[in-house]
C-alpha cells in the first residue's frame, strides 16, 4: 500500500509563476494610485478648510 501522509511538493509552473508576477505588479501600481488618489483628496480638503475659513 501506498504511503501517501508524506507532504507533497508542488512546483507551480511557469506560465502560473508569471500570472503571480503580474499580479503583484498590479497590485503595486493600484497602489501607488491609491496613495496619489489620497493626498489629491487631502489637498482639495485642505483648500476646502481654508476657503472655509478665509
Amino acid at each position: 500500500m501506498k504511503d501517501d501522509s508524506a507532504p507533497h511538493k508542488c512546483t507551480p509552473d511557469a506560465s502560473l509563476l508569471r500570472e503571480i508576477e503580474l499580479l503583484n505588479q498590479q497590485i503595486a501600481l493600484l497602489r501607488s494610485e491609491i496613495n496619489v488618489l489620497k493626498a489629491a483628496a487631502e489637498f482639495f480638503y485642505n483648500e476646502h478648510l481654508n476657503q472655509s475659513n478665509g
